[in-house]
């Protein structure tokens, strides 16, 4: 069942931002944000990059890229205040091994 006009309009979450640049007249470009959006009643297939302006069916998008900017603006603080990695490399090391196999490979024998 395919979702109202109503609703295929709603943003349901912000997902990401980028700025392109576009062509607005011969040899002139201006950049231009875009957000990569994931629509109410759609599945994260239907996400799509879209601008405000292409936006603005839904009445609330100002509100929804305001938190999203400052979400952004958050994490980004946040991993600028870190002073080690967010990955530990202890969690690479073999802890135990569950079972070994061999196997003969047919080109080289080995």
């Amino acid at each position: 069942e395919n979702p109202s006009e109503e609703d295929a309009a709603i943003v349901d979450k912000i997902l990401s931002s980028r700025v392109i640049k576009k062509e607005i007249s011969a040899g002139m470009t201006v950049d231009t944000e875009e957000f990569f959006v994931k629509y109410k009643n759609y599945s994260y297939l239907h996400c799509e990059w879209a601008t405000e302006q292409q936006l603005l069916k839904d009445k609330r998008i100002q509100q929804k890229i305001k938190r999203f900017k400052v979400r952004k603006a958050q994490r980004a603080h946040f991993f600028a205040d870190m002073e080690e990695e967010p990955f530990n490399p202890d969690y690479v090391e073999v802890d135990r091994v569950l079972e070994v196999s061999l196997c003969e490979d047919k080109d080289t024998g080995e």
